[in-house]
């Protein structure tokens, strides 16, 4: 009865100690797919930063244009206050298109920062289980050897 105890005391220690070691690559594994999301993310932003700059950029040219053809027509002269009304416009618009792609550029750098975040966590969630794996071997080794009192007895 010994020989069967013993071996299915370092069966099961051996069992505990591969399911550590499975959950730490588990954990590592989604913690690597949540990183992937904030990858992709990242990336989504960088698009819509393009789109906004390409947007802005039109916007501004649109009101340039509407707003020279609105002083022309009205036959004032594009000197003066006219003038300063169109270049304080177009100091806002720009200003407005660089406070949006600053915002994006922010939340771009969130999101890849949350992905490098998510990595380490897998990495560290795997480490552990690792150290709780050899843990669990070597308490398990020790109670065997303290119980059995070493290899070739029973």
């Amino acid at each position: 009865m010994g020989a069967f105890t013993s071996t299915m005391m370092a069966v099961g220690v051996g069992l505990q100690a591969v399911n550590q070691f499975s959950a730490g690559k588990q954990s590592r594994d989604a913690y690597n797919y949540n990183a992937s999301i904030f990858d992709a993310q990242a990336k989504s932003i960088e698009g819509k930063k393009v789109l906004t700059e390409e947007q802005h950029t039109r916007m501004i040219r649109q009101l340039r244009g509407k707003s020279i053809s609105a002083v022309a027509s009205s036959g004032y002269d594009m000197s003066g206050s006219a003038l300063e009304v169109l270049n304080d416009t177009m100091t806002q618009a720009y200003l407005d298109k660089n406070t949006a792609l600053y915002n994006l550029e922010v939340e771009k750098i969130g999101a890849s920062s949350q992905a490098s975040e998510q990595r380490r966590q897998g990495y560290q969630s795997e480490r552990s289980s690792i150290y709780s794996g050899f843990g669990t071997l070597l308490t398990g080794g020790s109670k065997w050897y303290q119980q059995y009192g070493g290899f070739g007895k029973s």
